[in-house]
């Protein structure tokens, strides 16, 4: 017996492959759809690491956006699931700055993947499954974040296409349907 498991990056890769009966979407904007969230949990890359956990944690968030100083471009994607970097170091490396907490491990910081508010639905759709995230910053034009864009923001919009049906009219298929036995 096989078990397979299902997650929103499987069918938002899906839904990118398949474009073509969602394309009512796929060509308005990030700002058209108010798609994803604003005045999202920034950190600079030059605080120690365990400053970005408490940041995520106090915002009930998974994620947070590092930002270079002065300027408050953005850097890095720092999320939940990178404190596995712990799981080959001492707890010491929490108190090192963000920029080394990266560093020590991966060798590189990897760069976020960004989009603006003018950028169109199907790219947003193709960069997260092209580059398996699970998040890609929204930023303005002098690259700051001002938003994010998750997969449950994205099947949120993929699920509004559809109206419910209305409970009276689901009553009424379900009295219509043939008896079959």
């Amino acid at each position: 017996m096989s078990l397979y498991l299902l997650v929103q990056s499987d069918i938002l890769n899906f839904l990118g492959q398949h474009f073509d009966f969602i394309e009512q979407l796929g060509a308005k904007t990030v700002e058209e759809l108010q798609l994803g969230a604003r005045d999202v949990p920034t950190v600079c890359s030059n605080v120690p690491a365990i400053h970005a956990f408490y940041l995520m944690e106090r915002n009930k968030m998974s994620a947070c956006a590092v930002t270079h100083a002065p300027k408050g471009n953005l850097v890095a994607n720092m999320s939940a699931t990178d404190i596995r970097i712990l799981a080959d170091q001492r707890l010491n490396v929490l108190l090192q700055p963000i920029h080394n907490y990266f560093l020590s491990p991966k060798g590189t910081i990897i760069p976020p993947v960004t989009c603006t508010l003018d950028t169109d639905f199907r790219t947003v759709v193709t960069k997260i499954g092209y580059f398996r995230i699970h998040r890609i910053w929204i930023v303005d034009h002098e690259d700051k974040p001002i938003g994010v864009i998750t997969l449950t923001d994205i099947m949120k919009k993929f699920v509004d296409l559809h109206e419910p049906i209305k409970e009276e009219e689901a009553a009424n298929v379900q009295e219509s349907a043939p008896v079959t036995g």
